[in-house]
């Protein structure tokens, strides 16, 4: 979901939360490619499309790996520039706020969310983001 900004609270665009998601998304995605990789190079399997097609793989993701890190750290500091952060455990002495709705779940200074509490948080409001307006 794109936040426009609006009512929400949050700075448009997509949040930290988001980012860093598909971040490691990303690089559990490069692990698993690689693995397979060393699999296949130590196994004695010839080259061929299908190798050359998972080493493209490796490289395509990790190109976009170094965008995603680049794009995550952006997008936290717009967020810390707003007086907030979206990640669980992000800046402590920020406000914490929900990625998709945009409410605060955390005051500045409290500790931080543990991870189930904050799981049920987006689960909730994941939902109801998504939700469709009816007038």
């Amino acid at each position: 979901m794109v936040n426009t900004g609006s009512r929400s609270g949050l700075i448009a665009g997509r949040t930290a939360f988001e980012v860093t998601r598909w971040r490691y998304r990303v690089t559990g995605f490069i692990a698993a490619d690689g693995l397979l990789c060393l699999f296949l190079n130590n196994s004695g399997v010839p080259q061929s499309f299908f190798t050359n097609l998972v080493l493209g793989q490796l490289l395509a993701s990790a190109l976009f790996l170094i965008v995603l890190i680049h794009w995550s750290s952006a997008r936290e500091s717009a967020e810390k520039k707003a007086g907030y952060t979206t990640v669980r455990l992000g800046n402590r002495k920020l406000m914490q706020r929900d990625p998709y709705m945009g409410r605060i779940i955390r005051l500045a200074g409290a500790d931080y969310l543990d991870r189930q509490y904050f799981a049920e948080i987006l689960k909730k409001t994941e939902a109801e983001a998504n939700k469709p307006w009816v007038p």
